[in-house]
Protein backbone atom coordinates (compact mmCIF):
# COMPACT_ATOMS: atom_id res chain seq x y z
CA UNK A 1 0.00 0.00 0.00
CA UNK A 2 1.39 3.18 -1.00
CA UNK A 3 0.58 6.19 1.69
CA UNK A 4 0.49 10.04 0.65
CA UNK A 5 3.36 11.42 -0.52
CA UNK A 6 5.35 13.36 1.69
CA UNK A 7 5.13 17.30 1.93
CA UNK A 8 7.61 18.92 -0.42
CA UNK A 9 10.80 20.61 1.48
CA UNK A 10 9.82 24.02 1.40
CA UNK A 11 12.37 26.45 0.48
CA UNK A 12 13.44 29.18 3.44
CA UNK A 13 13.49 33.00 2.27
CA UNK A 14 14.39 36.44 4.09
CA UNK A 15 14.79 39.81 3.67
CA UNK A 16 18.08 40.17 2.77
CA UNK A 17 18.19 44.07 3.01
CA UNK A 18 15.58 46.81 3.55
CA UNK A 19 16.78 50.46 3.04
CA UNK A 20 13.76 53.71 2.85
CA UNK A 21 14.90 56.89 1.29
CA UNK A 22 13.29 60.08 1.13
CA UNK A 23 12.59 62.08 -2.20
CA UNK A 24 10.76 65.65 -1.97
CA UNK A 25 9.01 66.67 -5.43
CA UNK A 26 7.90 70.40 -4.72
CA UNK A 27 6.43 70.47 -1.23
CA UNK A 28 5.47 67.07 -1.35
CA UNK A 29 7.82 64.38 0.55
CA UNK A 30 7.19 60.74 0.32
CA UNK A 31 9.91 57.67 0.89
CA UNK A 32 10.92 55.00 -1.03
CA UNK A 33 11.09 51.23 0.06
CA UNK A 34 13.74 49.34 -1.59
CA UNK A 35 13.96 45.32 -0.42
CA UNK A 36 15.72 42.41 -1.40
CA UNK A 37 14.75 39.04 -1.09
CA UNK A 38 16.79 35.74 -1.13
CA UNK A 39 16.59 32.18 0.12
CA UNK A 40 18.66 30.34 2.55
CA UNK A 41 21.47 29.79 0.32
CA UNK A 42 21.71 33.28 -0.74
CA UNK A 43 20.19 33.15 -3.86
CA UNK A 44 17.92 36.26 -4.40
CA UNK A 45 14.02 35.34 -4.90
CA UNK A 46 12.29 36.37 -8.13
CA UNK A 47 8.51 36.52 -8.07
CA UNK A 48 7.61 36.54 -4.20
CA UNK A 49 4.64 38.77 -3.40
CA UNK A 50 5.99 41.09 -0.68
CA UNK A 51 3.05 43.08 1.48
CA UNK A 52 4.30 46.08 4.43
CA UNK A 53 2.56 48.81 5.55
CA UNK A 54 3.70 52.82 5.69
CA UNK A 55 3.84 54.54 9.28
CA UNK A 56 4.17 57.98 8.96
CA UNK A 57 4.91 60.68 11.86
CA UNK A 58 3.45 57.66 13.85
CA UNK A 59 0.62 57.43 12.10
CA UNK A 60 -0.67 54.26 10.12
CA UNK A 61 -0.66 55.19 6.52
CA UNK A 62 -1.14 53.21 3.09
CA UNK A 63 -0.61 49.60 2.71
CA UNK A 64 1.63 48.06 -0.47
CA UNK A 65 1.97 45.11 -2.27
CA UNK A 66 4.32 44.34 -5.08
CA UNK A 67 6.45 41.58 -6.81
CA UNK A 68 10.36 40.80 -6.70
CA UNK A 69 12.31 41.38 -9.91
CA UNK A 70 14.62 39.66 -11.24
CA UNK A 71 17.55 40.35 -9.16
CA UNK A 72 15.01 39.78 -6.04
CA UNK A 73 14.37 43.32 -5.16
CA UNK A 74 10.81 44.96 -4.84
CA UNK A 75 10.59 48.35 -4.66
CA UNK A 76 7.63 50.42 -2.78
CA UNK A 77 6.56 54.27 -2.11
CA UNK A 78 4.94 56.16 0.74
CA UNK A 79 2.03 58.17 0.30
CA UNK A 80 3.27 61.74 0.40
CA UNK A 81 2.89 64.69 3.17
CA UNK A 82 2.60 68.02 1.62
CA UNK A 83 5.04 70.39 3.49
CA UNK A 84 6.35 67.55 6.11
CA UNK A 85 8.21 69.04 8.68
CA UNK A 86 11.93 68.44 9.74
CA UNK A 87 12.15 65.40 11.77
CA UNK A 88 8.45 63.74 9.74
CA UNK A 89 9.64 60.00 10.10
CA UNK A 90 8.33 57.48 7.45
CA UNK A 91 8.49 53.67 8.67
CA UNK A 92 8.08 50.35 6.05
CA UNK A 93 7.14 47.14 7.90
CA UNK A 94 7.44 43.89 6.12
CA UNK A 95 4.04 42.05 6.90
CA UNK A 96 4.37 39.00 4.70
CA UNK A 97 6.60 37.68 2.03
CA UNK A 98 4.56 34.20 -0.03
CA UNK A 99 5.62 32.34 -3.00
CA UNK A 100 4.55 28.63 -3.87
CA UNK A 101 7.19 26.08 -2.59
CA UNK A 102 8.52 28.71 -0.25
CA UNK A 103 8.14 29.79 3.21
CA UNK A 104 9.32 33.11 4.92
CA UNK A 105 11.18 33.84 7.68
CA UNK A 106 10.96 37.22 9.31
CA UNK A 107 13.41 36.50 12.07
CA UNK A 108 16.06 35.78 10.08
CA UNK A 109 16.70 39.23 8.66
CA UNK A 110 15.28 43.34 9.11
CA UNK A 111 11.71 43.42 8.50
CA UNK A 112 11.39 47.29 8.73
CA UNK A 113 13.36 50.28 8.43
CA UNK A 114 13.13 54.50 8.85
CA UNK A 115 13.83 57.76 7.22
CA UNK A 116 13.76 60.92 9.08
CA UNK A 117 13.37 64.09 6.77
CA UNK A 118 16.52 66.17 7.97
Amino acid sequence: EIGPLPEPQKIVMHVDSITVALKTVSRNTYAIATIIIEDENGAVVSGATLTGKWTIKGVAADTDTALTDASGKVVVQSNSVRNAPSGTTYTFTITSVAKTGYTFDASLGPITATATKP
